[in-house]
């Protein structure tokens, strides 16, 4: 059984890494990653570094959607691929018809749906629900994606948890409980100004570290200025050691107004970190309120703050509850559980 694993860059946030951290459990001699050099190679530069095999497809039309398909489909039939494992709009709609040229099995995993994209994305996601219908297998990360999908097929359609890399993560530290923790983009899909108007109402001794970029950097430094916060709001940017910068803070807080499985999340949970989560859909496949975390009324950044103060006021409850959130997602988001039930479901697929 051999599976080749196809994702365009610039796809759905968080896909790249779970292609990643997928591939480098998965049997070295059965898995491959397929990408293009159509926008970057940061995903080829990274699979390599991890040992990965990788096929990058180069393309030179500038209406390339035919030469990527023939040349996806011949390399899926000159390499004896089994299935195809797609992931995102793109790969899904190139994949489906490169796959049924090649006439081979194919099966996505979707990520989740850009709320924000504009109405291009949006005409994209439209056509991508079209076409999952046809797949052999669809595999949503979390229940809300997979109740999103009840167009496809029961017989089609398999919830299999999120990942995350549970020996890819630093030794755990003791974390600052006066310091608070959050790591993502700054869109206005992760309402971030909620967090900083939480902190303006704790004591001065509280202090909150952002690790991330994006379009609302700007918006948020002059809120924090607007704030009096410059003391105690760092922007530290993109990290590519955001878990050891995550290890110095006891608390994460994610405000966001939509969410799939968290990585972020699994990530400060399985580290012992206590999380704080908005009280959505998304969130709530992780955090267990006042047992694996802590919920809070989206955009009430009041409740936010009393939350915070909750935490860092009861440290043992808090520890208590930081290691049933840990306990959780070792016994359920692990990569190599995970990926185990889809050497099952690839077993299966090729069975039909």
């Amino acid at each position: 059984m051999k599976v080749a694993h196809f994702i365009t860059p610039g796809g759905f946030y968080g896909a790249e890494q779970w292609v990643l951290t997928f591939l480098k459990y998965f049997d070295k001699h059965q898995g491959v990653l397929i990408c293009t050099d159509k926008d970057d190679l940061t995903l080829f530069i990274k699979a390599k570094e991890l040992g990965i095999t990788v096929h990058l497809i180069e393309v030179k039309g500038s209406h390339s959607l035919k030469e990527i398909v023939s040349k996806l489909s011949d390399f899926m039939i000159l390499d004896n691929i089994d299935i195809l494992h797609t992931h995102g709009y793109k790969s899904d709609i190139i994949g489906y018809l490169s796959a049924r040229r090649a006439k081979k099995k194919i099966i996505s995993t979707p990520h989740g749906w850009d709320l924000q994209s504009g109405f291009k994305v949006m005409v994209y996601d439209i056509i991508d629900r079209f076409v999952l219908r046809f797949f052999d297998k669809v595999v949503p990360l979390s229940q809300d994606l997979f109740d999103s999908l009840n167009h496809i097929s029961h017989t089609k359609l398999v919830l299999i948890n999120n990942l995350v890399d549970l020996e890819g993560l630093p030794d755990l530290q003791k974390g600052d409980f006066n310091t608070v923790t959050y790591i993502g983009r700054l869109t206005e899909l992760k309402r971030v100004n909620e967090i900083i108007q939480a902190i303006s109402l704790l004591p001065d001794s509280m202090s909150l570290q952002i690790i991330g970029d994006g379009p609302r950097k700007a918006y948020l430094n002059q809120l924090v200025v607007d704030l009096g916060l410059i003391d105690r709001v760092r922007f530290l940017g993109f990290r590519e050691e955001r878990l050891n910068l995550l290890n110095q803070s006891a608390v994460l807080v994610l405000a966001s107004i939509s969410e799939g499985t968290s990585r972020t999340l699994m990530e400060a949970m399985a580290m012992q970190r206590l999380v704080i989560a908005s009280d959505i859909p998304g969130n709530r496949n992780l955090v267990k309120d006042k047992e694996t975390g802590y919920l809070f009324t989206l955009n009430d950044h009041k409740e936010l703050a009393s939350i915070i103060k909750m935490a860092v006021d009861n440290p043992q409850q808090t520890k208590s509850i930081a290691v049933k959130g840990q306990q959780f997602i070792y016994e359920s988001f692990s990569a190599k559980t995970v990926i185990q039930k889809y050497v099952d479901l690839y077993r299966e697929t090729l069975s039909l």
